[in-house]
Order: structure tokens, then C-alpha cells, then sequence
């Protein structure tokens, strides 16, 4: 029976050769694409790193932003309140005082017990 070229033959050194090549240059072939690989893995991962960092700093930034944003909400809120507060203590003096010395008073039982 004859044997096609496709199949494995023994040469004259007792290694066998499949379609010219032998199993040698094989493995290393397959060790140069595993390396190309690995390469190819290593950019892919260092560019989703760089995009997450990228990422990671956009969204810092705005975290900044939105919380010195609320900072000035508040400042605003209690300066507003404080005028008013004010303002009602100028007009109704005796009001303002009664109210203190009743907060007063209740803090001062509180404390007691």
C-alpha cells in the first residue's frame, strides 16, 4: 500500500517528517505563537488599564466637582437662614429672648437627669 505525502515516514536518522516539516520546527513555531500571543494579551490588558485609570480619573474629577457644588449649596442654605435669623432677632428682640431662655431651660432639665 502506498503511503500519501500527508503521512508521517521515517527518515534516515529515525525522526519522523509530516509535510516537511519536523516535529521540532513545529514546536517551535507553536512556542513563537504562544510568545505573539502572550504579546498580543499583555498590550490588550495594558490598554484596558490605561482606559480604566483614564476612568477611575474622570469620574474622581466629577465627584470633585459635584461635591464642592453641594459645599456651596449648604454654605448658601445656612447664610440665608443665619440673615433671617437675624433679621428676626432685630425686629422681635424680646421674642428672640424668651426663645432662648426657654431652649435654655429645657436644656438645663435634660441635663439634670
Amino acid at each position: 500500500m502506498a503511503t500519501s505525502a500527508s503521512t508521517a515516514k521515517a527518515t534516515s536518522n529515525g525522526r519522523s517528517k509530516v509535510n516537511g516539516e519536523t516535529i521540532e520546527e513545529q514546536v517551535g513555531q507553536l512556542r513563537d505563537d504562544i510568545q505573539a500571543l502572550a504579546r498580543t494579551i499583555g498590550t490588550m490588558a495594558t490598554g484596558q488599564v490605561d482606559r480604566m485609570q483614564a476612568k477611575a480619573g474622570e469620574t474622581k474629577r466629577e465627584a470633585e466637582v459635584a461635591s464642592e457644588q453641594a459645599l456651596e449649596a449648604i454654605r448658601t442654605h445656612y447664610k440665608d437662614a443665619e440673615a433671617t435669623v437675624s433679621s428676626q432677632v432685630r425686629e422681635k428682640p424680646l421674642q428672640a429672648l424668651g426663645i432662648a431662655a426657654g431652649i435654655g431651660f429645657l436644656f438645663a432639665l435634660l441635663a439634670k437627669r
